[in-house]
């Protein structure tokens, strides 16, 4: 595993959400709204009105979020 990744899964990341729901992009490729800092997603959330972010570990992301996704 290389140095980023892990860093990446020991990190706490944070997600906007809105209804329930993590925000995420499609276009041939899925895309995860994912910030490292809080500055990144309060500028999202002001550009799109959504406010509500949930913070967790990039390790859960990558194992319980990204692999039903990659599935469909």
């Amino acid at each position: 595993m290389s140095d980023e990744v892990g860093e990446f899964r020991r990190s706490e990341v944070l997600v906007p959400v809105v209804e329930g729901s993590l925000v995420s992009a499609a276009g041939g490729v899925r895309w995860l709204f994912v910030c490292t800092d809080d500055a990144a997603p309060a500028r999202f959330a002001a550009a799109r009105g959504e406010a509500e972010r949930v913070a967790v570990y990039g390790a859960r992301l990558l194992d319980r979020v990204v692999p039903p996704v990659t599935a469909l």
